[in-house]
């Protein structure tokens, strides 16, 4: 009987919050999405697939698997030793771009290349979305300040 009528308040609140949602003309749906951070909207999908990701490798290793990322330490080398040579003024400018992405590309997690590209190319809308898609939100926090 107690689950019957929960059943029926629910089936109630469900079909009254549908009707209402259907019944939003275009304004009112705009001032709705309007108010969503989008910020904290993807922080939290981010931050949701993360730690979905740390708990896989929790259990993967509780059951014995081996986790590794597979590197190539030849091409990281030479990733460092050409990030190196970007400092040289000698550098032909018309290629750092070019030379830089392919850095990135090999060895994403270098706060210096970070570091680096907001030296060279500004805090622009790109730069940002790459560092933020890699993690570097605060340079002065020790535990990614390498």
């Amino acid at each position: 009987m107690k689950a019957q009528a929960y059943n029926v308040v629910r089936d109630l609140a469900e079909e009254s919050l549908i009707n209402n949602a259907s019944r939003l003309n275009q304004a009112q749906k705009a001032e709705l999405y309007n108010r969503i951070n989008t910020y904290n909207l993807f922080d939290f999908v981010f931050c949701d697939y993360w730690n979905v990701f740390l708990t896989l490798v929790c259990i993967l290793i509780a059951n014995g698997h081996t986790i590794w990322l597979p590197t190539d330490d030849k091409a990281i080398t030479t990733a460092k030793n050409i990030f190196m040579n970007l400092s040289n003024p000698n550098f032909p400018k018309d290629k750092r771009l070019d030379v830089f992405l392919e850095i990135l590309h090999t060895s994403p997690y270098k706060t210096e290349y970070m570091k680096y590209m907001i030296a060279e190319y500004g805090e622009t809308e790109e730069t940002t979305a790459i560092i933020n898609y890699f993690g570097y939100t605060d340079f002065d926090n020790p535990r990614i300040a390498r």
